[in-house]
């Protein structure tokens, strides 16, 4: 049986959180199984002021009632 291998280092993820592209970030959680609460742990006062950019950059309901379900 033949296995991808998808391997994400953390500081290629943080410079998605840190330069605001928190769509590639949700993407790249979901892809690599990584719990969304990291999104708003890496940086907890950055992610308030930009949530608006994040709804926006995450318009599908889902995604963001799936967001909201695993941080809550």
């Amino acid at each position: 049986m033949f296995f991808s291998h998808r391997s994400l280092r953390y500081d290629d993820f943080t410079v998605f959180l840190d330069s605001g592209n928190y769509r590639k970030a949700f993407f790249a959680c979901r892809k690599h199984r990584i719990d969304l609460n990291v999104i708003v742990d890496h940086d907890p006062e950055a992610f308030v002021e930009r949530i608006p950019l994040f709804v926006e950059q995450i318009p599908e309901v889902e995604h963001l009632n799936l967001f909201l379900a695993l941080v809550g």
